[in-house]
Formats: structure tokens, C-alpha cells, sequence
């Protein structure tokens, strides 16, 4: 008989607690079980069957553990198949994980270790904690696991992001944190598919818009609708994105493609508002040209970054030659991976003066990422 999943809800995580109840004799919970792991050639063909899928994740994995600051710990990124493509963690623990098998090209299934984090989040599609005794063998009790499902643009499962730690106490704000992460992941998943469509930006609140809350579309040259994230779908009011690919814009918004350029343009890509289609509801948006144009303007001019070529793009949307110099350095700097700190009284112009920059310099290609302090919960800004 296949195993039956058993959930109970968690009110404090917002998630579930998965216990595996297996009638299959071979699952005795009291023997040693070790995760089969791939060979290498096996494990290398996975990689490059999911290369834009850890691209998009290591940088984001890697900054979630460093939030966690837990040597005991691990961010790990498993296929649909239980395979764990990568993995984050300190030396020593990896070391020691790797006794048990907890290490790259691992198979972390429900069906061949039962219930684990990575696996049950793969069957639930959908955030599951596994505490230390509810793991199904005796091995892995002292391992707690928190896991987060990631979707693909079309709203298929193709992975799932793993923290699995030793330590006594589970994080509170792990849950948080990964579902924050697989967003992020997500949203990168929708650029690198779609880097030949114009992003469009938007929400309900203006001050949510560049944020993890903000709704993206990906508009086709002609106006019709490619993809949509997570996000996006909830706020327009569609299942899937099945519902919205294909439409045109205008039959979502009161607007149309040429015409979010053109205004958003003019406003220096500050959100501008607009209504839903058929409907009283308003949003704020933003969009931009396609990110291939960026690369290309990037390629033109070389992989550096002069003063004078940050001052003739940004002369179009600033006029002040001290406005200009400043941002002549700040480029310069950026140009040499240093971080730049702007500070300003609200409303000066910051995040202005941030995207313009972003847009100069040689990572123009990529997603400016903006995370709204205001909207952390407390836990994480401690």
C-alpha cells in the first residue's frame, strides 16, 4: 500500500508537521537506513539538466545560511526527485552529515528515507517542518528540517529549498526566511526564461513595488502576457498561469504596454497608477525595457563603466550636474564590487538615484532586488 501522508496543522510556523505512516514492511524505523547517492557522471547530467535553476539559487542559498549564522546547519536544494543538486554549510557539519548521508548527489525522497524535510515538502508541495522525532528512521532524529517548494514560470514543481540543522532549538523565523529565499529564486527563474520581455512591476501600494510582495508580469513585445509570478497571480485574481498567459495586457489593466513604458519613463521608474481591467481596483506600476536591450547597450560599451557614460544616461532623468558627478563616482565604485550607501531625507530621491545607477552599471542585466526593512518581522531584524 503507498504511503499515507498525515498533516497536522502548525499554527505558530504556519506550516505542517508531516508524519509518514507506511504500511510497506521494508520501512523498520529502528535500522540503519543511508541514502543511496549518485555517481558523479549520474549527479553532473542532473546539474546540467537544472543549470538555470542553481544558478538562480546558490547566491540566494548562500545568503540564507549566512542569515541563519548556524554552523550546525544546512541550505540544500533537492530535485523533484529527492536529489540534493547543492548544498550550503560549514565544512565541519558537512563532514559530519556526509556519515549519514547528507551531501550532494544524495537521494532524500519520502520513498527512500520516509519522512524527511526535503522529501515530504516534495509529496506536499507546500512548506513542511520535520522536528527531530518525527523523522521516520531513528538516524536522522537529532536533524530538524524546514522546507519550501519552488515553482517554475509555468507553475510546475522542480524543486524544493532544504534548512536542515542540528541545533536544540528550531529557528523561529526559518520558515520566514526560506519562503522569502524561494521567492527570490523564483522571481530570478521568471528573468533568465524571459530576459527578452518587458518586466512590469506592480501592486496595490506603491511602497511595495521592487519588494518580494510586488506582483511581475513579463509582456511580449505585442503586449500579450508570457508569465506571471506567484505574487502577481494572487493579486489579479488568477488560479494559475495558465489563466493569464496569452492575454493581452490591456485586458488586465486599464493601460497599455507602449503606454506603462512611456509613463514610467517619465517618472523616473517611480510607480505609477493605474486600474484594473473591468474593475475599480488600483494598482501602482512600473515597466521596463527587456533585459537582453541592457545587456546589449552593456556589451557596446564595454565592461567598464566611465563617469561620462553614467552622466548620458542619466541626464535623461536628472538635470543636476552635481546630481551627475555624484553618480559618476558612485558608478566608479560599484564598477570595483564595492557597496554605496545613499542617505537622504525621505522623498530626496534615493531609490531614484538607485535604480538609475543600477541601470548604468555593468550588472544592468540582472534584477535590481529591493527589500523593504519596514516589512521584516521582528524576529528577523534581531
Amino acid at each position: 500500500r503507498e504511503p499515507v501522508v498525515v498533516r497536522q496543522q502548525d499554527h505558530f510556523f504556519g506550516a505542517y508537521t508531516s508524519l509518514t505512516c507506511s504500511a510497506v514492511p521494508i520501512f523498520d524505523p529502528d535500522k540503519p537506513c543511508r541514502p543511496d547517492v549518485l555517481a558523479d557522471r549520474l549527479l553532473e547530467k542532473r546539474r546540467e539538466r537544472a543549470a538555470d535553476l542553481i544558478e538562480c539559487a546558490k547566491l540566494e542559498m548562500t545568503t540564507l545560511f549566512q542569515q541563519f549564522s548556524d554552523r550546525e546547519s544546512a541550505v540544500v536544494l533537492v530535485d523533484t526527485d529527492g536529489v540534493i543538486l547543492h548544498m550550503v554549510a560549514a565544512p565541519e557539519f558537512a563532514g559530519a552529515m556526509r556519515e549519514v548521508g547528507f551531501c550532494t548527489g544524495a537521494v532524500w525522497s519520502e520513498s527512500a528515507v520516509g519522512t524527511n524535510g526535503m522529501g515530504t515538502c516534495l509529496v506536499a508541495r507546500e512548506p513542511v517542518v520535520v522536528r527531530q522525532q518525527d523523522h521516520f528512521f531513528g538516524a536522522y532524529t537529532s536533524l530538524t528540517c524546514s522546507a519550501v517548494p519552488i515553482f517554475d514560470p509555468d507553475g510546475e514543481l522542480v524543486a524544493a529549498l532544504d534548512v536542515t540543522s542540528r541545533s536544540q532549538l528550531m529557528q523561529q523565523h526559518s520558515l520566514v526566511l526560506l519562503g522569502m529565499t524561494a521567492q527570490m529564486i523564483e522571481n530570478r527563474l521568471l528573468d533568465r526564461r524571459f530576459r527578452d520581455a518587458c518586466p512590469i512591476h506592480f501592486h496595490s501600494r506603491p511602497e511595495f513595488v521592487y519588494t518580494l510582495h510586488e506582483g511581475k508580469l513579463v509582456v511580449a513585445e505585442d503586449g500579450s502576457i508570457r508569465g506571471a509570478n506567484r505574487s502577481a497571480l494572487f493579486q489579479l485574481g488568477f488560479p494559475s498561469v495558465d489563466d493569464i498567459r496569452g492575454k493581452q495586457i490591456d485586458q488586465v489593466f486599464q493601460t497599455t504596454l507602449p503606454d506603462i513604458l512611456q509613463r514610467s519613463a517619465r517618472s523616473s521608474f517611480h510607480p505609477i497608477p493605474t486600474f484594473c481591467a473591468g474593475r475599480s481596483n488600483r494598482f501602482f506600476v512600473v515597466a521596463q525595457q527587456p533585459a537582453t536591450l541592457s545587456l546589449k547597450s552593456t556589451e557596446r560599451g564595454g565592461k567598464s563603466v566611465s563617469a561620462s557614460h553614467v552622466g548620458g544616461e542619466a541626464a535623461r532623468q536628472f538635470g543636476d550636474p552635481r546630481i551627475l558627478s555624484q553618480m559618476g563616482v558612485a558608478a566608479r565604485v560599484i564598477a570595483k564590487r564595492i557597496p554605496v550607501l545613499l542617505h537622504g531625507e525621505t522623498g530626496a530621491g534615493k531609490e531614484v538615484f538607485a535604480r538609475a545607477l543600477h541601470e548604468s552599471s555593468p550588472y544592468a542585466s540582472g534584477a535590481l532586488v529591493a527589500v523593504n526593512c519596514a516589512s521584516l518581522p521582528e524576529s528577523l531584524i534581531e
